[in-house]
């Protein structure tokens, strides 16, 4: 049903954590994606019931328009052989980066992006190529800065791994 102050979400991701640490994991994820908001992180639109198990399967339902696994948007462009194209996607893409990244490194004081490596990360794109990162629930437990790698430098690797920098 649609009305006004309704939803209506066709596509989403689910996010799933199983095991015996699901819970922790899950309690920290959620705590730490619903304390940042940026157009460049995926955004929370449901939650698994709330178990005293920690054993059970948890998980987050995020809005799923960025759906498309970014390397493949890249690569499809490639293959169509339109380098306009493919320029403005990996624009696109790097900006979405670069932007979730930096609010990231702005706003998370606890911990830094130089003990983030790009494995915490999943990147998600639309067909425009908007661009969106999903945290690992392991990131909200890393430990607290101390190296001195710039933010700058772990931007540059994640934006390769994806397979704009080469």
């Amino acid at each position: 049903m649609s009305g006004p102050g309704s939803l209506t979400v066709s596509e989403v991701i689910v996010q799933m954590f199983e095991g015996e640490m699901s819970k922790q994991g899950w309690m920290e994820t959620l705590r730490f994606a619903r304390q940042n908001f940026n157009p460049h992180l995926l955004s929370i639109i449901g939650i698994s019931p709330i178990s005293n198990s920690g054993n059970d399967m948890h998980y987050i339902v995020f809005a799923g328009a960025h759906r498309m696994n970014t390397r493949h948007l890249l690569a499809s462009a490639l293959i169509d052989g339109d380098q306009t194209i493919l320029a403005a996607l990996g624009m696109q893409v790097a900006y979405g980066i670069a932007s979730a990244l930096d609010y990231l490194s702005r706003t998370c004081t606890a911990t830094c992006l130089s003990n983030v490596g790009a494995e915490y990360f999943e990147v998600f794109s639309n067909d425009k190529g908007h661009t969106v990162l999903s945290l690992a629930p392991e990131f909200a437990r890393l430990v607290p800065c101390d190296e001195e790698t710039s933010d700058a430098v772990i931007c540059n690797s994640f934006i390769s791994k994806v397979g704009l920098g080469h």
